[in-house]
C-alpha cells in the first residue's frame, strides 16, 4: 500500500513539473522578444579625435559617456561603440585623463552585446551617396612614442636589499607601460559581433546595400519604414543581410529618454510598453544618436523596458539567426544640400590624394585629410548648421592649400649667353613636408632647344629649390617656354607658368676670339716695345763713344 501511495505521488510531482515547465513555455512563446540597439556616441567633431579636455569632461562623472555607460552596461542591450573614441583615448598615452583610461576600462569590462559603428560614426549612407565606393575609414594616426614610457618607474626603497622580505612592506611599483600602439591597434576592441552597419533611419537608397556591402557581406539594422515589407525583424535585400528596427515604436523609446517632465515620460512609456505587449515574435528598437547625448531618461527608459511585464530580451545575434524574409529598400535619400557639401570633401580629398605622390611618405599628409573628413561627415553633424557648414568650408580651402602649396617660384625674364648650359628654374614647397616632383619645359621657339625635358628636384619642407635645365642655343632672340610640374606617378602639380629668356647665340665664341685677339695684340705690342726700347740703348751707346774726350 504504501509502494502505491509513493508512486502515486511521484506520478503527481512529474505531472505537477510538466505542467509548470508548459505553462513557462507558454509564456516565452506569448512574451515578445525585444532587442534594443544603443548607439554610443559623442558631440561634433572637427579632427578626428577628441581633445584630452573634451575626453575628461565627457568621461566625468557627471559626463555624458559615464551616463550613456551607466545606462546600457549589463543590460541586455546591444551597443554601438564610436571606435574615435577608444582611438582619442589610447593615442594620448600616459597623458590621457584618468577618468578617461578608467572609462575605458569599465567599457571592456561590460558584459553587453556590441560591435563598430562607422569611425566618427560617419554618415555611411550619405558618403555612398555622395560617390563612395564603400564604407570609409581611417588610414593614419600620429602617434607620437613619447607618450608611452619603456621602462617602468619604480617606488623601491634604497639600502640594503637582503633584509628579510617577509617583515618588509609591500612598495607600489608603477604598472608596466602599454606598447606604442600601431593605427590598426588604436581601434581595436574585441566587439561580439563583427560587420554590423547602421546608417541614420530613413535614410539609406537602393545603391547604398551594394557600398554597405563592398569590402564584405555586412549587416544592416534599417528603418521599417526603409523597407517593404517589414514584417519581420530579419530580412534580405538582394541577398544582403537586414536588421529591421520597428519605425514607430522606436521614435517612443526616444521621446521616452528626451521627456523632460515625468507625466510625459509615464504617458509615452506606458504607451510604448502597451504596443510592445501586443506585439508577437522579435521586435527590434533603436535609440536614436541624439538620446546618446546626455538624454535625462536614458537610464530610467532603459531599465522600465527591459523589466517590461511580457517582454523577454533579446539580442542581435539571435535576431539574425531568425529566418529572413525577402524584402525591398524603400528609397530614402537624404537632403541634397547635405550630400552636395559632402561631395565636396570627396572631391577634394581625391586631389589631395593624387597630389601626396610627391611625398615619400604621403600617410601623414591624406591621414590627417581621412580623419577630418570622417569627423565632419559624422551623424553628429546631420542638422546643416552655420557651424557644420563654415566647418566644412574651412577643411576644404586648407585642402586647396595643400594642392597648390607647390609652385613654380615667379622669376624675371632669364639670360642665357651660352651655346650650351643650363636654365634655373626655382620650385617653391609651403608644406611642412619635403616633395619631389619633375620640372618639364618645353620651348615654344626654336631659338633655344630644350636637350632634357623632364628634370627631378627635391625641394624641403617650407623652402625654395632650382632645378637646372640642359639647352642649347640656336639663335639670338627671345624664347619663351613653358615650364610645368608633375609627380613620378604623372599628377599634375601647380599651375603652369610661362618663362622668357634672353638669348645671345655665340656670345661665348666672340667673347673667345675677342679675348684671343687682344692677347695677340699685347704679346705683338710687347714684340714692339721690347724693340724700340733695345734700339733706343743701342743707339745712346753709340753716341756716346763717338764724342771726343773734353781736357
Amino acid at each position: 500500500m504504501r509502494i502505491v501511495s509513493a508512486i502515486l505521488a511521484f506520478l503527481l510531482a512529474c505531472a505537477g513539473i510538466t505542467a509548470a515547465s508548459t505553462t513557462a513555455t507558454a509564456a516565452e512563446d506569448q512574451a515578445t522578444r525585444l532587442a534594443i540597439v544603443f548607439p554610443l556616441t559623442v558631440p561634433p567633431q572637427a579632427t578626428g579625435l577628441i581633445p584630452a579636455d573634451s575626453l575628461e569632461q565627457y568621461t566625468s562623472p557627471t559626463g555624458i559617456l559615464t551616463r550613456a555607460l551607466a545606462a546600457v552596461d549589463g543590460r541586455q542591450v546591444t551597443v554601438g561603440i564610436d571606435p574615435m573614441i577608444i582611438a582619442s583615448i589610447r593615442i594620448l598615452g600616459s597623458t590621457a585623463p584618468p577618468s578617461a583610461i578608467e572609462w575605458l576600462n569599465r567599457l571592456a569590462a561590460m558584459p553587453n552585446e556590441t560591435f563598430a559603428l562607422a569611425y566618427a560614426d560617419s554618415d555611411v549612407s550619405a558618403l555612398s551617396q555622395a560617390g563612395s565606393n564603400d564604407i570609409l575609414a581611417p588610414t593614419w594616426f600620429e602617434i607620437d612614442p613619447g607618450r608611452y614610457p619603456a621602462e617602468p618607474e619604480t617606488d623601491e626603497p634604497e639600502g640594503d636589499t637582503a633584509s628579510d622580505s617577509s617583515t618588509a612592506e609591500p612598495q607600489p611599483t608603477t604598472p608596466p607601460a602599454d606598447p606604442v600602439p600601431t593605427p590598426e591597434s588604436l581601434t581595436d576592441w574585441p566587439y561580439t559581433l563583427d560587420s554590423v552597419v547602421w546608417p541614420r533611419s530613413n535614410t539609406v537608397t537602393s545603391g547604398d546595400l551594394e557600398t554597405f556591402n563592398a569590402l564584405a557581406p555586412v549587416t544592416t539594422i534599417l528603418s521599417s519604414d526603409n523597407l517593404a515589407p517589414s514584417v519581420s525583424a530579419s530580412a534580405s535585400v538582394d541577398d544582403h543581410a537586414v536588421v529591421v528596427a520597428h519605425e514607430r515604436l522606436s521614435d517612443l523609446l526616444t521621446t521616452a529618454t528626451l521627456a523632460a517632465q515625468t507625466t510625459e515620460w509615464q504617458d509615452v512609456v506606458g504607451q510604448l510598453t502597451a504596443a510592445l505587449g501586443a506585439r508577437s515574435g522579435t521586435t527590434v528598437l533603436t535609440v536614436d544618436r541624439a538620446a546618446s547625448l546626455g538624454a535625462p531618461r536614458l537610464a530610467e527608459t532603459l531599465a522600465t523596458i527591459t523589466e517590461a511585464e511580457g517582454v523577454m530580451m533579446t539580442d542581435l545575434a539571435q535576431t539574425l539567426d531568425e529566418p529572413p524574409v525577402t524584402a525591398r529598400i524603400v528609397d530614402k535619400p537624404i537632403d541634397s544640400e547635405r550630400i552636395s557639401r559632402i561631395r565636396l570633401l570627396l572631391a577634394s580629398e581625391a586631389l589631395v590624394l593624387q597630389f601626396s605622390t610627391a611625398l615619400a611618405d604621403p600617410a601623414p599628409l591624406t591621414g590627417e585629410r581621412r580623419l577630418a573628413l570622417l569627423s565632419l561627415s559624422s551623424n553628429s553633424w546631420v542638422d546643416p548648421t552655420t557651424v557644420w557648414m563654415t566647418t566644412v568650408d574651412q577643411w576644404l580651402a586648407r585642402s586647396n592649400e595643400i594642392v597648390n602649396s607647390v609652385q613654380i617660384a615667379e622669376s624675371s625674364t632669364l639670360n642665357f649667353f651660352q651655346d650650351r648650359g643650363n636654365l634655373p628654374i626655382a620650385v617653391s614647397n609651403a608644406l611642412e613636408y619635403p616633395v619631389t616632383v619633375l620640372v618639364t619645359v618645353r620651348s615654344a621657339t626654336g631659338i633655344l632647344v630644350v636637350t632634357d625635358s623632364r628634370v627631378p628636384i627635391t625641394i624641403e619642407a617650407g623652402s625654395q629649390a632650382r632645378a637646372t635645365i640642359p639647352v642649347q642655343s640656336i639663335a639670338n632672340g627671345e624664347a619663351t617656354l613653358r615650364v610645368s610640374l608633375s609627380t613620378d606617378a604623372g599628377v599634375a602639380i601647380g599651375t603652369p607658368k610661362t618663362v622668357t629668356a634672353n638669348v645671345v647665340a655665340g656670345w661665348e665664341s666672340a667673347v673667345t676670339f675677342a679675348l684671343a685677339g687682344l692677347l695677340a695684340l699685347l704679346f705683338v705690342a710687347g714684340i714692339v716695345r721690347t724693340v724700340v726700347k733695345s734700339r733706343r740703348a743701342r743707339a745712346a751707346l753709340a753716341s756716346t763713344e763717338g764724342a771726343p774726350a773734353h781736357e
